[in-house]
């Protein structure tokens, strides 16, 4: 078992990720729901999507697919493979979330 001194070392929020990271977790939460996606799954993603942004610096463009790769991770990993959308599916969902 994780302690809590490990599990927090996991998520430690830089301020300037904050705000974006909202707006990142409902996007997810969207596209999960509407992939038919396991609430499991979406949560992993943000688990996911808070390692990464604990650790690394990235600019405003790349955390938007940053979080979709999140999302397909999760997806690879706690979805049954026929659940799995064709990549070109989901990059066609995610094109239209970063033209908005």
């Amino acid at each position: 078992m994780i302690s809590k001194q490990d599990r927090n070392r996991f998520y430690n929020p830089d301020p300037d990720h904050i705000s974006y990271r909202n707006e990142l977790v409902e996007w997810l939460k969207t596209l999960s729901e509407k992939l038919k996606f396991k609430t499991q799954t979406w949560h992993m993603s943000v688990a996911i999507l808070d390692s990464f942004l604990s650790r690394c610096i990235i600019n405003k463009k790349d955390k938007e697919m940053v979080a979709f790769v999140t999302l397909y991770l999760a997806g690879k990993h706690s979805e049954i493979p026929e659940k799995i959308p064709p990549l070109s599916k989901i990059l066609c969902d995610f094109k239209n979330y970063s033209e908005k």
